[in-house]
């Protein structure tokens, strides 16, 4: 066999692979949006998830959000017991309607409160609505804010934690613009501290200089690895011995 022929049959079977590969994280992307897609219709709020730990835990710290709340590594706090209560996922108003389910009947002493980057990372494909998710996603926070303080619970209100660009096959349709929409929303989010609310700010803990999560910290675009709970820890600990 001529090389120019093996040539040719190499690089045809590399073309072949290289598609194939390609159909493949196309099908399981495809396969996944479907599935998040199917549960959140048979369960819209996430309700079920929790649904057997509905019990009170009077004096708790519950981690309430979405994933990132969800995936927590849970500090250790001398005298109180952490508890997450994330669903991955979830929106600001899917997370507002879990309030009183995983929450309030729980009865704790402090909530850290977690989510809005689920609102604002559907940006580049509702373009058009910038300041409506920016708006939706700060009255949703603030509502929750205003309930657990009328219930008497300590809120420690978390800023939306920095992102990565993520890679084409994470997140076909993303911009780069979420970051600054999530800047944007967290200069409204520092507004809400006062009497019992204390505000974390993630991004001086997690990003660099250009406004992302540093690498070592970051399990992917969206969600940090146990290094970045770690080093949010170190700030929130303090926060959680306050009075």
């Amino acid at each position: 066999m001529k090389r120019s022929t093996r040539l040719g049959i190499w690089v045809l079977s590399a073309g072949l692979l290289a598609a194939l590969a390609t159909n493949i994280i196309l099908f399981s992307q495809l396969r996944r949006q479907r599935l998040e897609n199917f549960t959140v219709r048979l369960d819209p709020l996430g309700q079920k998830i929790y649904a057997t730990e509905l019990a009170p835990k009077e004096g708790a710290v519950v981690f309430f959000g979405d994933s990132r709340a969800q995936m927590w590594t849970l500090p250790s706090v001398s005298g109180q017991i952490c508890i997450t209560r994330g669903v991955g996922r979830q929106t600001t108003a899917q997370v507002r309607g879990r309030l009183e389910r995983d929450v309030l009947r729980l009865k704790p002493a402090c909530v850290v409160l977690e989510c809005g980057i689920n609102d604002l990372r559907s940006l580049p494909l509702l373009p058009e609505r910038r300041t409506v998710l920016k708006d939706d996603c700060v009255t949703n926070l603030a509502a929750m804010v205003e309930t657990l303080r009328k219930n008497k619970i300590r809120v420690v209100l978390c800023t939306i934690f920095p992102v990565r660009t993520p890679k084409p096959w994470q997140e076909p349709f993303w911009s780069d613009e979420v970051v600054g929409l999530a800047q944007e929303t967290n200069t409204e989010l520092r507004k809400l501290a006062g009497e019992g609310v204390q505000i974390l700010e993630t991004e001086p803990i997690l990003a660099g200089s250009d406004g992302k999560v540093l690498a070592e910290l970051a399990l992917d675009h969206l969600h940090l690895s146990p290094a970045g709970y770690e080093k949010l820890n170190v700030a929130l600990v303090p926060l959680l011995k306050s009075p």
